[in-house]
C-alpha cells in the first residue's frame, strides 16, 4: 500500500495566535506548538492500528490527544482529548500511534513555553485537506483576548473541534481543552470561531463537509516561536 503521511489530513488545520503585546511570562508555559509535524504515521500504520472489533463491524472512528513536546520534537505524556464513537478503542489506538508522531524542533526558549502538541487520527485515514480561506486580522484577534487574563498578563491556549460545511464558516464548535483553565480562553476561542472560514477538498478536488481541530494560542504579538 502506498505510504501517505497523515499530515495531509484536514484535521491538521491550525489558527495563528491571538495577539496581545508584551513579553511571555512563566504563565505562558503550556501553549500549543504550531508548525506541523516532521514525522507522522503513514496510512498503513493507521490502518494497522484500527481497533479489531470496530473494524470487523465496519465502525469508522476518530480520536485526538494532547502531548508534551520537547525541544527536539519528541512527544510524551499523551492523553486522549476526544474519541468518536466512544467506547470503541479509538483513543487507545491513537495513543499507540503517538510514538510515530514527531513535532518540528524548537529553540530551547520556545520549547519551554510552546510545549503542547495536538495529535489526531481517523479510521479510515482522511484523504482531505482544509485550507484557511479567512482568518481575522491581527487587530480583530486581540479583540477576543479575555479581558481579565490580559490584565493579569496570563497567556493561554484552547483546542476546538468544529464541523466544516463543504466550504465556509465553522459550525458546531466545542472546546476540547483550554490551558490554563478558568481564564476564559476556551470561551474566547469559541467566540472567535465564527470569523474563521475554511475550504475542504479531497483528491477529486470536490468540496466536502468534515470535522477539524482548531488549536488557538493567546500569546504576545511579538513572539518569534512560529
Amino acid at each position: 500500500m502506498q505510504r501517505r503521511s497523515l499530515r495531509r489530513a484536514a484535521a491538521a488545520a491550525t489558527v495563528a495566535a491571538v495577539a496581545v503585546a508584551g513579553a511571555a511570562p512563566a504563565s505562558a508555559q503550556g501553549l500549543l506548538r504550531h508548525g506541523g509535524f516532521r514525522k507522522s504515521p503513514t496510512e498503513s500504520e493507521v490502518l494497522a492500528s484500527w481497533p479489531a472489533a470496530a473494524k470487523a463491524r465496519g465502525v469508522a472512528g476518530w480520536a485526538a490527544a494532547v502531548c508534551e513536546a520537547d525541544q527536539k520534537g519528541a512527544l510524551s505524556a499523551c492523553r486522549v482529548l476526544d474519541e468518536t464513537p466512544a467506547g470503541e478503542g479509538f483513543g487507545a489506538a491513537l495513543l499507540q500511534l503517538a510514538p510515530q508522531f514527531r513535532a518540528r524542533p524548537h529553540s530551547t526558549v520556545c520549547a519551554r513555553f510552546f510545549n503542547l502538541m495536538v495529535i489526531h487520527a481517523a479510521w479510515p485515514p482522511e484523504d482531505r485537506m482544509a485550507k484557511w480561506r479567512w482568518n481575522p486580522r491581527m487587530e480583530r484577534r486581540g479583540h477576543y483576548f479575555p479581558e481579565q487574563a490580559e490584565k493579569d498578563t496570563v497567556y493561554g491556549a484552547a483546542v476546538l473541534r468544529c464541523r466544516v460545511p463543504s466550504q465556509g464558516s465553522l459550525r458546531d464548535c466545542r472546546m476540547l481543552i483550554e490551558r490554563p483553565e478558568g481564564h476564559g480562553f476556551g470561551e474566547a476561542a469559541l467566540r472567535m470561531a465564527h470569523e474563521l472560514s475554511v475550504v475542504t477538498q479531497g483528491p477529486d478536488e470536490v468540496d466536502r463537509p468534515m470535522y477539524i481541530q482548531v488549536p488557538v494560542n493567546f500569546t504576545p504579538n511579538k513572539t518569534i516561536c512560529y
